[in-house]
């Protein structure tokens, strides 16, 4: 499930995505195309809806319309966390692959293939999209360079279930409790 300011978003099994009107709480759209669950959800500026599925694809949706304008097919196994950042989305997959693409054209500007496990979530800081990984560790990607900037690995090969950043902190949860 995501929020913005006019919308509610929520992601199904099914591979349904649907759109609600916060103001009014009615249905707008159903989203359909997916041929997996929805693992992930974003909603990318004022008229952009992103889905990622168990079916290892990218789906940008029209807000209004209700209509795919995109569909990325580039991970090898589902996706499991979209970030946007600086107008530019990011997909994370178990298949240990990150990428930057333009929404507009569905375009992959930049891959990421060298983080140490598959990627479990995403969070954003500054210029820096912080991953974490099915083994326990922390990758902080410098997105100008497409460069891991530093990794930690605090969680003794747990996977990390949620990243938050808290001002200049990042904090980090993993299946065994630890943070």
């Amino acid at each position: 499930v995501c929020m913005s300011d006019l919308l509610v978003i929520s992601g199904s099994y099914d591979g349904t995505v649907c759109v609600f009107d916060r103001k009014t709480s009615q249905g707008k759209h159903q989203l359909t195309g997916h041929e997996g669950g929805i693992t992930a959800l974003l909603i990318a500026g004022s008229d952009r809806i992103v889905s990622g599925s168990e079916d290892k694809t990218v789906k940008v949706w029209d807000s209004e319309m209700g209509v795919c304008v995109a569909t990325i097919e580039f991970h090898a196994r589902a996706i499991s966390s979209l970030r946007f950042l600086n107008g530019i989305v990011y997909s994370g997959g178990h298949d240990a692959a990150a990428a930057a693409w333009d929404i507009s054209t569905g375009r992959q500007l930049q891959n990421f293939k060298n983080v140490s496990a598959g990627i479990a979530c995403m969070c954003s800081y500054a210029e820096n999209l912080i991953i974490g990984c099915n083994d326990g560790q922390v990758h902080v990607l410098d997105v100008g360079t497409g460069t891991i900037a530093s990794s930690y690995s605090f969680h003794n090969s747990n996977s990390i279930v949620e990243l938050q950043t808290c001002g200049v902190v990042a904090l980090s949860l993993a299946k065994d409790g630890s943070t």
